[in-house]
């Protein structure tokens, strides 16, 4: 799955071509470092962008300056006189963490739950439930929460 990179219309300085060549630079950086870049304010004076990292790194003990790093190195290029400011959301682990395909499987095996029980009471469609318990589909934080905190009171 593509990154999504936030708000690209708000660069109205800039032509299709070069909106596109910094979609890629972002999009690339984007996969590489987990981040997700959003574009808070583009004025004729500065460049708001806010960093947000989407997964911890523990093998980078510095990473709010080398998130800073890269989102300068994504949009220096297109600044053309503007100020570039940079707000960084840091990655904060959750005990929904712990939640993937094989997690949901266990619980369901646990209290001997079937899809059509889990649609029952979580209201998540058979199909969805099979999407997320293949392990073919990285689940977000909201829906962690969902099976986290909902799954384990069912029985």
């Amino acid at each position: 799955m593509t990154p999504k990179f936030d708000n690209l219309h708000r660069f109205e300085h800039l032509s299709p071509t070069l909106k596109a060549a910094l979609e890629q630079r972002a999009i690339t950086q984007m996969k590489k470092y987990h981040v997700l870049f959003k574009i808070m304010k583009v004025t004729s004076h500065e460049i708001i962008i806010q960093t947000s990292q989407l997964q911890k790194d523990d093998n980078e003990p510095n990473i709010k300056e080398v998130l800073v790093k890269v989102t300068e190195e994504v949009f220096s290029p297109f600044l053309y006189g503007r100020r570039l400011r940079i707000g960084v959301k840091l990655f904060i682990p959750t005990n929904t963490d712990v939640v993937d395909a094989q997690w949901i499987l266990d619980k369901m095996a646990q209290q001997k739950l079937k899809f059509e029980d889990l649609e029952r009471i979580l209201g998540i469609e058979k199909y969805t439930l099979s999407v997320y318990t293949s392990g073919k589909y990285k689940l977000n934080r909201a829906e962690k929460g969902i099976f986290f905190y909902f799954l384990p009171t069912v029985i």
